[in-house]
This record gives C-alpha cells, sequence and structure tokens, in this order.
C-alpha cells in the first residue's frame, strides 16, 4: 500500500504542479515527521533557527536566495546567531528532480547547487528539456552524467522528499512557497521577504 501511493504521487508530479487533496490525505499517516532531505547553514547551537520551505523552481524563493539570504548570512548566520535549515517543498516534477540534483554531489556542494539553480533558473524551470540543462551543470561540477542519471532515478530518495512535501503541508500548514517558520512556531512568514523584514523578526528573538 506505501509503494502505491507513493507512486500514485510521483505519478502525479508528471502532470500537475500539486497533488490532489485526496492523495494528500491518503499520504499523511505515511509522512515522516522529519526528513533528512535537507541542508542546513549556520552553527548548530545557534539561539534563532529558521526553517525554509522552498521549491527551487519558484520565482519568489529565487528573489530570496539571490538577495535577501546573503545578508542574512553576512549579518546573523556567519556571527552564530542564526541557524536556516532549507525544506524542499518541490511544486512541480522539475523542482523534485532540482532538489535529488541538490543530493547527488557531496554535501559540501549541496549549497552551491542551490545557488546554481536559483541563478540559472531561468533557464531551467520552464524548459521540458531541463534535465539536458542539468547533465550541463553537472559537467561543469565535474559530476559524471551517469551519477546524476542515477540521481534522478533514486525512488527512493524522490518518495522521502515527496512525503516531506505532504507532511509541510498537512502538518505545518506551509501553503506556499517560500515559508519561512522562526524556532518551531515562534513566528512564520510566506512569501518574498526582504532582509529588514527578515530582520525584525530575528532582533525580537
Amino acid at each position: 500500500m506505501k509503494k502505491i501511493l507513493l507512486l500514485a504521487l510521483t505519478s502525479f508530479f508528471l502532470t500537475a504542479p500539486l497533488y490532489a487533496a485526496e492523495t494528500a490525505e491518503k499520504t499523511e499517516k505515511k509522512a515522516e515527521k522529519k526528513s533528512v532531505i535537507t541542508l542546513s547553514m549556520g552553527r548548530a547551537d545557534a539561539p534563532v533557527v529558521i526553517d525554509e520551505y522552498a521549491s527551487l523552481g519558484c520565482p519568489h524563493c529565487q528573489d530570496f536566495h539571490k538577495n535577501t539570504l546573503p545578508q542574512l548570512k553576512a549579518t546573523f548566520i556567519d556571527s552564530g546567531r542564526v541557524r536556516i535549515i532549507f525544506h524542499h517543498f518541490p511544486l512541480d516534477k522539475a523542482s523534485v528532480d532540482a532538489a535529488l540534483f541538490v543530493h547527488c554531489v557531496p554535501a559540501d556542494q549541496a549549497w552551491d547547487v542551490v545557488k546554481l539553480l536559483y541563478d540559472d533558473q531561468e533557464n531551467w524551470a520552464r524548459d521540458p528539456k531541463y534535465q539536458t540543462k542539468f547533465l550541463g551543470y553537472a559537467a561543469m561540477l565535474g559530476l559524471p552524467e551517469k551519477t546524476l542519471k542515477a540521481c534522478l532515478a533514486d525512488t527512493a530518495k524522490r518518495d522521502e522528499i515527496l512525503k516531506a512535501r505532504v507532511h509541510a503541508d498537512k502538518k505545518l500548514k506551509v501553503e506556499s512557497t517560500p515559508t519561512f517558520i522562526f524556532n518551531k512556531g515562534t513566528a512564520k512568514l510566506s512569501g518574498t521577504q526582504s532582509f529588514e523584514q527578515m530582520s525584525n523578526i530575528i532582533n525580537k528573538m
């Protein structure tokens, strides 16, 4: 039953950006409480933890990563005050595959791939042949083509990404990307956020 439900989720991402509510209800009980398919930046003991839920093909997420995150890193993350945890919340199949790409490289290169995908988002996110673009990026990174293809075909990791998305949707009420949850729910923001908006919340914690 578990395998059937996950296959149904994967099939849906082939044709639509969002899965049906009925499918989500069926999968909710199967969703894991915490996914290991995450990235983190900052000290583990930082007093402020921001959980970011984002899709690699989302323009608003791109805006945050290109314009706001660098300022947050320089001001709060590098100083040890903030830790940010990136959770994949893919909105379409291309973004699911992009998430698989991120976790195909060594852990110390994963954030570099996130940056690359956001910086070049316009050139792959709406392209039906986006996997060809991914192969080009992989070559730039020194990642063998066969390795990337194997990662994109990793159904277990794909299932984990989809289960984590369902959990965020149903349990954490993540309804759009990007969504930021501060210190396990002390504060929550959705949509494009400026450095000033993020700073206002951080400085109150």
